[in-house]
This record gives C-alpha cells, structure tokens and sequence, in this order.
C-alpha cells in the first residue's frame, strides 16, 4: 500500500507487503449415523461425521458445542446437527432434520364389539396399538383370519371363545398379547325354560310366558333333563324359595344359564333389566329369623363352564352347623356351615354375574363360599351385609385360580371381613373391597392364608384392622396403609360416601362411586381389564381423557378435577411428553432437574431438584387438592 501528498505526487511512501488470504473453506458434514431407541435403551445416539481443516466442534442445537461427534441419551424428538471450525466459529455446516423415533414398545388392546353375536354375516376387531400381529381362538369352531381378526360368524360354531392377538417378540422387546372373549348364539335353537311366580294358568310346562312354570324348582328340574347346547331359564321378576325345608336349596344344573330380571313379555335376552326388576332367591322359609332359614340358598355342583347365574338377589341363606372335616355330600353337617348364600363344590366352573348377594350367614363363607378346586368366575356383582366366623363375603378353601372382576365386596364381617383365602390362588381385578369388619384387630379386608392370590386395579380401604395378610400379590391398587407392588397406592380413594366398617354386617351400601378427585381415577393397568364395562356397565376405560382405566370397580365419568377455564402450558424442556385433560396434567420422561411451569387460573411450579416417581409426575389444578 502506498500514500503521496496530493500537491506534490511524487513525495511518496510505501507500506511493507500485506497478503489478503484465501476463504477458509467451511467443514464438510458427510452424514449422520442414528441408532434408534430399542426396548432394552430407551433412548437413541447419534454421529455426526465432517471433515474440515482445523479442530472441528460438534452441536445438536447450534447453540452448545462439544468436540465428541458423537451425541448419546438422546431423547426422542427431531434434532438438526451442526460442525464448524473451533478456528472460526462462523464457518457451519448444518444437517437436515434428522429423528429419533418413539421407543418402539409394542401395545395392544383387542375388543369385539358387539359381542355376543348371531351366526350370521362377519365380526370385526378393534386393534388399539401395533398392527401386524397374528390372531389365534380357543377352543376350536371359531372361523377367524389370522390376519385380520375378522370373524366369518355364519361358519362359526356357537359357544363362547377366547380370541388372542399375539405380537412375536422381537429383538429386545417381549411378546405381546392381549385377550377378547366372543360368544356366538345361534338363533331360534336357544332351549329356553320360562318361570314365573305370579302366573296362575293351570297349563304349566315352561314353553312360553304363558305356560311359565311358577315354581322356580319346576323350571331348574325341566332344563335339567334336556340335551343339547344352549338352555337356558328365564326367571320373572319375584321372590322364590327353595322349598320349606332347611336342606331343601336352588341346585343350578350343569350347562344351564339361568337368567333373572324379566317383566315376563320378553322375546330377547337384551331386554330384560335386572336392576328395576329384582328376582329374589330368598332362604327366608320360616320366622323372619334368619337362624330357621335354608342351609345354602343356591349350590353349584360339579357344574360345566357354560353354567350361568345371571341376574339375581340371593339373600337370606343361614349355614349353622359346624364340625372339624368337611365332607362332599350336601347332606353332611359340615357341608351345611358353608356358604350361606352360594356353595360351590365338586370342581365346578361357570359364572355368576350381575347379582347380589346380601343378608346371608355361615361359618365359612357368609354369601359365598367355593371349595373343591372349583373356578367359576364371579363379576359384576355385590356382596354385602354377609358374616361368617371366616370369610363374611367370600370364603375360599382349595379353589384353584378363580377370576373375580368388577365386585363391590362392602359391609361383611367375620375373620377376613371381605374375602378368606385358604390353599387358593384367586384373580381380583377391579374389585372396591371397604367398608368390612373382622375381630380383634384381624384383617377386615383380605385374609390370606397359605394362598398366592393376585389383587390388581383395585381398592381396599376403609377395612378394620389392617387391610389384608402377606402372602397376596397386589398391584395397580389402592390399599390403605401402603402395600408393596407395582403401582401401588395409599392414598385416600375418596369415595362419595362409603359406610362405616363397625356398622357390618349391614344391607346399607352407601355409595363407593369415585369422586372427581380421586386418586384411584385414570391409576389402573389397563392391560389388566379383562371386562370393557364396570359395575355401573359404563364403559371402562372413561373415552374421554387419557383412557386410563381407574381402580375399583367403578369407573367414574370424570377426567379429575374441573379445572380452570383456560390452561396455558410452558414446558423449557425438550424431552418427555405432557397430557392435559380437564384439570389433570401428567408429564413423562421429562429431566430431572429442569423448571417445568404450568400456569392456568391456579398454577404449579416444578422448581429445579423436583422429584418424582419413577419418571412420571402428576399435578391436579382447580377443584381437586394439588
């Protein structure tokens, strides 16, 4: 460079030599290497690979760098990487967007709506989760596509099945499956036997309304003695009685689905209403003492599992005698002890559903008790106000692995207020045990005695004494004073208004309904369902909201608390997802550490050094308790 006086051009000075360098040349990004989240690591890595002269840096935000190319814990979420020079930290490189997918965790929930079905025209599937699976049904007779879960129902046996969707397991992720039970009825071969108290005609054989058999013991004994499948009584709604003498009881035959809550008009199953028209199985035979009733109001006795009880109250039974050994026959002593209400033996299976069984007494088993490696399920019932010396609700000696779902078991008394399990293995699913008195401080719940049984999406509350023994598996429940196991809670489940244990045995139900601030709501397993309805016949899970279902054997119509009226939410955080449903907020994966607000019409702040449980954590704003 040079400079002259402009007056006299040729005073002249020069500079020494000065070089303009080259453009440095900016990194190349040759790719990016992702390895995506498995079961086995929850989160993806990535490699960013460049080549520049010079150190170069690496980010993922293009606001921190590090000299590693490579980035781990990744969660996932959409990421744009960057390199540049550490010399000149203007000269970048960038990626394109590049994803690090869901953990690929295979779910799946199966139903058949509609379900039971005629023999004609095709059921479809409800697939909620990961497609591709296989479809399989036991037993045989069910002409499904393995494929596509669909059903030819005009080529299909009638009979009840259990349909399984299986995803195979994969890499690191475990097999899946999940379960759907379809009945096919053929029409117009149904067998079915009529009863009803009040009808006075002289022609009685049990063929139709008109002709109905008014004694209860008539119908059973008439569908006893035919063949075939699909036979079934219709009971009218009333009261009937066994018979006048103590032994005399209603045995229900084996195969035979009996049904109550009829006007006595019906033509379908689907338009009888068990709950406004009460058929009533009573024991009351003699004085309104219960100490002269019948021994057992109802037996089942090595009873096949197409056997039905459907839709009664069965009450009053008195079972008083007891002695040391209890023998098989119906006619021995120890036998007449045991369950009040319903006794099942001699291995029987079947079900009792949509039925309430109050008001009974015995030594074991005050409304029921199943003995003898017997399974027959019982759901959606009550059993309330019974009393026992072991097992005021249910009593349970050697039998097997019953499944019980969707029971209210409130308001019994005896050593194990609600349930006695003796040598049993029992499945209780979606059961509210409360409300049930034992002696001296003895578990009111749950008495648990050399059995493993499994108590999950459940309740117990409110119990005397402590809830329950060791010995039984619980998860996914409330109990109160706390229980070990996977989703466990003790947390007051709020009931709307249950009864007080000192008051059992007592006939008062209160009401076991959740409140909209319940800690049992949106808590449950939904893997663990096996019924689509609760109690109520709500759909489980609630449709609206996060789909979860809640514990015990309602399902409330509420997402939590109301709310506010408008919810803003302000997350400073990249990783984890946020589900917002009325008043009810539930983060997931989200960094320990990080400030995570939430501001509504009432606000939370999560400050940093929050902790949570697991990786999870719930906030609850507006009218429910923070």
């Amino acid at each position: 460079f040079s400079v002259r006086l402009q007056s006299n051009p040729t005073c002249v000075a020069t500079s020494t030599s000065q070089t303009i360098n080259t453009v440095p040349g900016a990194p190349t990004l040759t790719g990016v290497t992702l390895t995506q989240p498995t079961c086995a690591l929850l989160t993806g890595t990535v490699v960013v690979n460049a080549t520049g002269s010079g150190t170069l840096e690496y980010s993922k935000d293009g606001m921190n760098w590090q000299f590693s190319n490579t980035f781990s814990m990744l969660s996932p979420a959409n990421y744009t990487f960057s390199v540049r020079l550490q010399s000149n930290p203007t000269c970048v490189a960038t990626s394109t967007s590049q994803t690090i997918n869901a953990v690929p965790v295979p779910t799946a929930t199966i139903s058949y709506v509609g379900s039971p079905y005629t023999n004609t025209g095709t059921a479809t599937v409800t697939l909620t989760g990961t497609a591709g699976g296989a479809f399989s049904a036991t037993p045989s007779g069910l002409s499904l596509n393995v494929s596509t879960g669909e059903i030819n129902l005009a080529t299909s046996s009638s009979g009840s099945y259990t349909v399984t969707y299986t995803i195979a397991a994969s890499g690191s992720c475990a097999e899946v499956t999940d379960t759907a039970l379809v009945a096919i009825i053929v029409p117009n071969l149904a067998q079915i036997i009529y009863v009803n108290g009040s009808n006075t005609s002289p022609s009685q054989d049990g063929s139709s309304w008109s002709k109905a058999f008014a004694n209860l013991q008539a119908g059973l004994s008439a569908a006893s003695v035919l063949s075939g499948g699909d036979i079934q009584v219709w009971v009218a709604a009333g009261t009937y009685k066994p018979g006048t003498l103590r032994k005399d009881v209603f045995e229900i035959p084996s195969g035979v689905q009996v049904y109550g809550g009829f006007v006595g008009t019906e033509t379908e199953l689907s338009q009888r209403n068990w709950n406004t028209q009460k058929t009533i199985l009573s024991g009351e035979i003699g004085t309104s003492s219960l100490t002269d009733n019948v021994n057992h109001v109802v037996v089942l006795s090595a009873t096949n599992d197409t056997t039905r009880l459907d839709g009664f109250v069965i009450e009053k039974g008195y079972a008083d005698f007891y002695v040391a050994a209890q023998g098989a026959s119906l006619d021995q002593p120890s036998l007449l002890s045991s369950g009040g209400g319903i006794l099942v033996i001699n291995r029987s299976k079947g079900l009792i559903t949509n039925c309430l069984i109050t008001n009974n007494r015995a030594i074991g088993g005050g409304g029921i008790l199943l003995r003898d490696s017997s399974e027959v399920s019982i759901t959606n019932s009550i059993v309330a106000g019974n009393e026992a010396t072991f097992g005021g609700g249910i009593y349970m000696e050697n039998a097997g692995r019953p499944h019980l779902e969707n029971l209210l078991i409130v308001s019994n008394k005896g050593l194990g207020g609600g349930l006695y399990l003796n040598y049993s293995a029992p499945i209780l699913t979606h059961c509210t045990i409360a409300s049930n008195q034992s002696a001296n401080g003895t578990q009111g719940g749950i008495f648990n005695s050399n059995s493993s049984g499994t108590l999950q999406n459940s309740i117990l509350w409110g119990n005397s004494g402590v809830q329950t023994t060791p010995g039984i598996s619980i998860r996914y429940s409330i109990v109160e004073g706390g229980f070990a196991g996977t989703g466990n809670l003790n947390q007051n489940p709020l009931f709307i208004k249950a009864t007080p244990s000192g008051l059992a045995p007592t006939v008062n139900l209160g009401d076991y309904h959740l409140q909209p601030c319940s800690p049992a709501i949106n808590a449950g397993d939904n893997a663990a369902s096996t019924l689509p309805l609760d109690l109520d016949g709500n759909v489980r899970p609630y449709t609206t909201g996060l789909a979860i279902v809640d514990m015990g054997c309602y399902e409330s119509q509420s997402t939590g608390g109301a709310g506010p009226a408008m919810l803003s939410v302000s997350e400073p955080i990249t990783g984890g997802t946020v589900l917002k449903t009325g008043g009810r907020i539930t983060a997931t994966n989200q960094v320990s550490g990080a400030t995570v607000e939430y501001r509504g019409s009432q606000s939370v702040t999560l400050l940093p050094g929050f902790s949570a449980a697991g990786t999870t954590f719930q906030v609850v704003i507006g009218d429910c308790p923070n």
